[in-house]
């Protein structure tokens, strides 16, 4: 087992090359969990051991010591410039900042829906309330959760992955998209029509509502 020093060295390191993969680049990309893994697996990172991500236990430690990382990360790029970092397993993306009159609270703020500086209300959530993912991810002592814990905790996640009620399905269907399209394809397509039917551009304020809540629904299906 790492002691403290060992393992404080290793979330520099680790922090360190999450940030030039994912901040630091001209361009950043949305990137999988999985694709994240692939590159801090080999060079020139070389962090993880590719036999460890085929194991149960030293899987869920790579994967809470990334997400710990991200979760840092998240907090530093939104105290510092208002970008916006996105985690979940199937898309880790960074969001620009906020123009000054598009930040929430602010009738544009809280209904605008496209533009290179906007966050979307319900895609994007900067640091506000209480999130009980992100408190458990910056908790380092729950990186000794234990072995059945972590077989529970992956059985809710495919459960939750593939095991979607209808509503999943009415929802892919109301934003015009299918279980066959990527996270990336399905956020298009909510911009897009929540641009068309928002009520301050003459759109139905019922259409707007239930296109959200389709959102909503498949936000909370894929996290």
């Amino acid at each position: 087992m790492e002691t403290c020093t060992e393992l404080d060295n290793f979330l520099i390191d680790l922090e360190k090359a999450l940030r030039h993969l994912i901040i630091e680049m001209p361009d950043p990309q949305p990137m999988s969990e999985y694709t994240l893994l692939r590159l801090l697996s080999g060079p020139p990172w070389s962090l993880f051991n590719p036999d460890s991500l085929a194991q149960t236990n030293t899987l869920f430690s790579v994967h809470f010591t990334v997400f710990h990382c991200l979760y840092r990360i998240q907090e530093s790029v939104w105290q510092s410039d208002q970008r916006h970092l996105e985690i979940s397993p199937l898309t880790i993306t960074l969001h620009p900042a906020v123009a000054p009159h598009l930040t929430e609270g602010s009738p544009q703020g809280n209904h605008a829906e496209s533009g290179a500086h906007t966050l979307q209300n319900n895609d994007v959530t900067p640091l506000a309330g209480t999130d009980p993912l992100k408190e458990y991810y910056l908790n380092l002592a729950n990186l000794q959760t234990r072995p059945d814990e972590i077989e529970r905790m992956l059985k809710r996640f495919w459960n939750r992955l593939w095991g979607r009620s209808d509503k999943y399905g009415e929802a892919l269907a109301t934003l015009g998209c299918s279980e066959t399209d990527s996270p990336e394809a399905i956020r298009s397509a909510y911009r897009r029509l929540a641009a068309i039917h928002h009520p301050d551009k003459g759109g139905q304020e019922t259409q707007f509502i239930q296109i959200r809540q389709a959102y909503e629904v498949i936000l909370q299906s894929i996290r």
